[in-house]
């Protein structure tokens, strides 16, 4: 499928935060000479990341966290889940 927001390419993520021209626009932008050749040579390789359920003995804990530059503010949460996704 081709991606809406101009026309060309494949509709993917890496296609409208990077790829499409709309978005080289921006970059160019905000990426210094020394880095853009790096940023837009990157190897694009799909990668499926799935959640696997524990055991049905078990419980999975599942967590994350975040920090915004130069503040003090901060985030984190955790998630119980069992096999069933009932807790």
């Amino acid at each position: 499928m081709v991606y809406t927001g101009c026309g060309e390419g494949d509709e993917t993520l890496m296609h409208a935060i990077r790829d499409c021209p709309c978005a080289i626009g921006v970059w160019n932008l905000m990426i210094s000479d020394s880095a853009y050749v790096g940023f837009f040579s990157t190897v694009k390789k799909l990668t499926h990341i799935a959640w696997n359920p524990p055991d049905a003995k078990f419980l999975k804990l599942n967590t994350g966290g975040s920090v915004l530059n130069n503040s003090m503010l901060t985030a984190c949460a955790g998630l119980f889940r069992d096999k069933w996704n009932l807790c």
